[in-house]
């Protein structure tokens, strides 16, 4: 869990009344050589402007903007990510690390 809480974001999201505490999302970036694997953390500000932070992988210049939505940001990445031809994965975790859901992006 404490390596997990590096990458993921912390942010408290609720489904069917059961608290999900950390949002991760990783990225899969296809090389000629290997396949690159980083993550995306969104941010909240103190203007409740949100940006990303990107580990492991280096942040295009396209998304290192400010989104006044949380959902914009997903929509910007994944829409980013579609045209760069990379993989995504969004999934929100439990505080205990017990239980996850995989975030339908498309829906976003």
């Amino acid at each position: 869990m404490e390596k997990l809480a590096t990458v993921a974001a912390p942010e408290l999201t609720y489904v069917a009344g059961e608290s999900y505490r950390l949002t991760l999302i990783t990225i899969a970036i296809p090389n000629k050589e290997k396949l690159i694997v980083g993550h995306a953390r969104i941010h909240r500000d103190e203007y409740q402007l949100f940006s990303l932070e990107f580990i492991g992988i280096d942040q295009p210049r396209e998304l290192s903007g400010t989104w006044t939505h949380h959902n914009l940001v997903i929509a910007a990445l994944r829409d980013h990510a579609l045209k760069a031809g990379w993989t995504i994965d969004m999934t929100i975790i439990s505080a205990d690390g017990s239980n996850h859901l995989s975030v339908n992006m498309k829906a976003i």
